[in-house]
């Protein structure tokens, strides 16, 4: 009994994770919705493409592709999103929120992934486009907490104790990370084991957790979202951007976590305030000219109103 231990990898909505705030008052757990909700459209099994290579995974704006195993088989998955911000209503994207096959729906969906994804629509069985809007949607939430373990013998593990979010791609690098630094941890001090992962994991989770809560934090104001845009241009330009880091040519180099977020967060403070210089007067006067004539247009009405 002494010498069991507990590993809570049981995902976000962990209850390991909840027992152990009971007996763990300095275990601070913050939560936030994911801003993104999913919809998954499966291409035929088996069916490939010769213009889709299944060893890659394909992001395309608000939509992403992989194959999956089904059977031994190979399957391509396409996962749509719909984004819950302001001024996001009449996106094509809505699309994932409805529930009924009606012949308008269908075509709006094909129209939308094949404006993205137009190699994949050949590989899309006909009643699948039916079958999607009867398929549940789904939303996660990201979860940091200030413990992952309690008296080395309760561990959170993965998603149970820092859930991301899809858009970051990371999610399941950083768990199986966290299985390959679990096992250090325990050769390197087999007393103690717990302690020695939290003491070596927390940095590099803290420093993951804050470029996915930006993410995560999508602005609905134009000039905010053109100095982002802006921003993310300016900095994958460079051989050490964050994304060559974690998906290009640098990824095989696995630097820590904490280095790679140290070098974003630092570009990010000087290149997105000056990109903010350059979009939000921009952003400014085109909402003013926007509405000066939109009152131009309803003085306009006024006047045909009182002649009338």
């Amino acid at each position: 009994l002494y010498d069991a231990k507990v590993i809570g990898a049981d995902g976000v909505h962990s209850k390991v994770r909840a027992a152990l705030q009971k007996v763990l008052p300095s275990l601070q757990v913050s939560s936030s919705p994911w801003i993104n909700e999913y919809r998954v459209l499966f291409g035929e099994v088996g069916k490939m493409s010769d213009k889709l290579d299944p060893k890659l995974h394909y992001v395309m704006g608000g939509i992403y592709t992989s194959t999956i195993e089904n059977n031994g088989q190979q399957q391509w998955a396409l996962q749509t999103f719909h984004r819950h911000i302001p001024g996001n209503e009449n996106n094509p994207s809505t699309i994932v929120m409805a529930d009924t096959a009606s012949p308008e729906n269908i075509a709006a969906l094909k129209a939308w992934v094949g404006s993205y994804a137009p190699e994949f629509l050949a590989i899309v069985p006909e009643e699948e486009f039916t079958d999607y809007f009867s398929r549940r949607t789904y939303r996660g939430s990201m979860v940091e907490c200030t413990r992952l373990q309690y008296q080395d013998f309760v561990l959170l593990l993965g998603d149970a104790g820092h859930s991301l979010l899809p858009a970051s791609g990371e999610g399941i690098n950083c768990a199986l990370e966290d299985s390959e630094i679990l096992a250090q941890s325990i050769l390197a001090n087999p007393e103690a084991p717990f302690s020695t992962f939290e003491a070596s994991r927390m940095p590099d989770l803290k420093a993951l957790h804050q470029w996915a809560a930006h993410l995560n934090s999508a602005p609905s104001w134009a000039g905010e979202k053109a100095a982002r845009d802006m921003f993310t241009s300016m900095e994958s330009r460079s051989s050490e951007s964050l994304l060559n880091h974690l998906f290009g040519s640098k990824a095989s180099g696995r630097a820590p976590y904490r280095e790679i977020m140290t070098s974003w967060s630092t570009k990010k403070l000087f290149l997105l305030n000056f990109a903010r210089i350059i979009a939000y007067p921009k952003a400014i006067i085109t909402s003013a000219l926007l509405a000066f004539q939109s009152w131009l247009r309803g003085g306009s009405r006024g006047l045909k109103t009182i002649a009338a």
